[in-house]
């Protein structure tokens, strides 16, 4: 039987946007410190389990999402990512989506594997979802000033 707790979790995870249809590239799906070895050479990605091709902005969400916590992360990641690649519209007025969506995956995992938090997830969605839309806006903005 499934619960009706978790209906608000079903619904935004079944209307999470897939970004099939955009620019790909090959990507790294799990871009985080712990996945980033300091080399000589530099920083090297590490652990490419489950890469392939996909939406290029994916990854990009994710790793924006980090300037929940200091918009000035958002200027930082947008002048390393600039001189590489350049959004296209489409990609910028859909960055929202990809900025949220990992995060969406773990308040799903947080809110089963953890059920005493699963209100709590429940009652921030909204303002996530608020969240990842003005990190979008300061991202794109910043790739406009570039």
């Amino acid at each position: 039987m499934v619960d009706a707790k978790y209906a608000p979790l079903r619904d935004e995870l079944a209307q999470i946007d897939l970004l099939e249809d955009l620019p790909d590239a090959l990507l790294h799906p799990d871009f985080v410190t712990a996945n980033v070895m300091l080399t000589p050479d530099g920083p090297t990605l590490i652990d490419w389990t489950g890469a392939g091709r996909g939406p290029r902005i994916a990854p990009l969400g994710l790793l924006l999402s980090a300037g929940a916590t200091d918009p000035r992360i958002v200027d930082t990641i947008v002048l390393g990512y600039a001189p590489l690649v350049r959004l296209e519209p489409e990609e910028s007025a859909r960055l929202a989506g990809a900025v949220r969506a990992f995060g969406l995956i773990l308040d799903c995992w947080t809110a089963v594997h953890y059920p005493q938090l699963l209100m709590s997830v429940v009652e921030g969605l909204a303002g996530k979802g608020e969240e990842a839309k003005a990190i979008a806006e300061r991202a794109c903005g910043a790739f406009a000033a570039i």
